[in-house]
């Protein structure tokens, strides 16, 4: 039997800046995993997704064999469409959405790429986000689908109850180990927060054991300052894009 535990921190983001609940999550989950572990001789195979790094030793019990791909090289490409995935599976897809919007296909990669694209896991390896990705090829217009999809308030409540805002991280330099674990997203220092939150995403560093921090694309820099202005407008002006 194989076990596939999708988003298994969106109950933790639900509850996070309420410490009574939250506990309460890693109580439940730390149950539920003990019974996983119980049930070892019948599951072959593990696989957790999420995008928060909450520390998994609080409520994993037993299950001390995970192996963690995160910043992996080997799986850069894992959560994401690259440029030769969008165009070997959805080259028809892109062409009847370049004939909509009456341009060239390369030259609609490149718009696709700049608005959904630019997520990195390993410093290296640069993929879309498939969710939006997908539901650009469907509705042929630009719009930031990440953010319409989901409710993201706590983004908002996070960054306007500290006063931040995301240009102040672009081109931060933070650690290979950093990356790696940066901690539980209620308690790791902004810039883990935001890079666990898909906000910021990662560059290459310096030196090997670094990594530089990013704003992915233009989805999410819209989106965020939509969120945080609570209102529908673009900004005048954005950073550009490494």
């Amino acid at each position: 039997m194989a076990v596939l535990v999708d988003d298994y921190d969106k109950p933790f983001l639900d509850f996070m800046g309420k410490p009574g609940e939250l506990e309460t999550v890693r109580a439940i989950f730390r149950n539920y995993y003990v019974q996983l572990k119980a049930s070892d001789e019948r599951v072959a195979f593990i696989f957790i997704t999420g995008a928060a790094k909450f520390s998994l030793h609080n409520f994993i019990s037993g299950l001390d064999s995970l192996y963690d791909i995160s910043i992996d090289p080997g799986y850069g490409a894992v959560c994401g469409f690259t440029d030769d995935e969008m165009k070997n599976n959805f080259g028809l897809h892109i062409e009847a959405a370049a004939e909509r919007l009456d341009m060239a296909g390369d030259e609609l990669m490149d718009l696709i790429r700049a608005h959904y694209g630019g997520f990195c896991f390993d410093g290296a390896t640069r993929v879309c986000n498939p969710f939006s990705a997908v539901e650009f090829l469907q509705a042929k217009t630009f719009r930031n689908f990440w953010f319409e999809g989901e409710t993201r308030h706590y983004l908002a409540e996070y960054m306007k109850a500290r006063r931040l805002a995301l240009g102040w991280f672009q081109d931060r330099t933070i650690s290979g180990s950093f990356a790696g674990n940066p901690g539980d997203p209620d308690r790791t220092p902004p810039e883990g927060f935001l890079y666990q939150a898909g906000c910021l995403t990662l560059r290459p560093g310096l030196a090997p054991d670094q990594f530089t921090l990013a704003c992915p694309n233009l989805e999410v820099m819209r989106g965020m300052f939509r969120l945080l202005m609570g209102d529908q407008s673009d900004p005048a002006w954005v950073p550009p894009l490494l």
